[in-house]
């Protein structure tokens, strides 16, 4: 079985409906008690359903997905579109002002989900685009920016077991 480039550069993993209950009932059992829950790569929206039958009194949930095939998806899902605390938006993960967003909400947000995971190493080999912003804020020059200066030895492990 081969994995298409599109969905190795989105890291696509979905996360099992069941795991996400599991999840979202264990933080309701801690007493997390969010009033807004941000699932920031939503995929198909498990952790949002998930998340909307367990945190009842949560006053919105936003789900944020660059894969625009997997927000139309979202958007014919009867229990998704039924909740209106529930909004999903197409949106490249790195490209989100996370503060800006977070701004009208000062406390009590839960971030869900899972984070983008593929590496740097492997979206060059596939030519993705999918990449936070990159800067050199050390300003090392040559083998040093490359390295990081510091952790040469574990960058040339990686490089040889990558």
């Amino acid at each position: 079985m081969s994995v298409s480039p599109v969905k190795v550069e989105y890291g696509d993993f979905q996360t099992p409906l069941e795991l996400a209950e599991k999840i979202c009932q264990k933080l309701s059992q801690i007493n997390v008690n969010p009033k807004v829950i941000i699932e920031p790569t939503c995929g198909t929206g498990n952790f949002l359903k998930s998340a909307a039958v367990t945190f009842k009194q949560t006053e919105k949930i936003l789900g944020f997905e660059i894969n625009p095939n997997y927000v139309a998806q979202i958007a014919q899902d009867e229990q998704l579109c039924q909740d209106t605390r529930i909004q999903v938006h197409q949106n490249n993960f790195f490209d989100c002002d996370w503060n800006a967003l977070t701004q009208a909400w000062k406390e009590n947000i839960l971030f869900l989900g899972n984070l983008p995971w593929i590496t740097n190493s492997k979206q060059g080999l596939i030519n993705g685009s999918n990449l936070p912003q990159k800067s050199n804020f050390q300003g090392y020059h040559g083998l040093d920016a490359i390295t990081g200066k510091s952790n040469f030895d574990m960058v040339l492990r990686y490089l040889l077991i990558d």
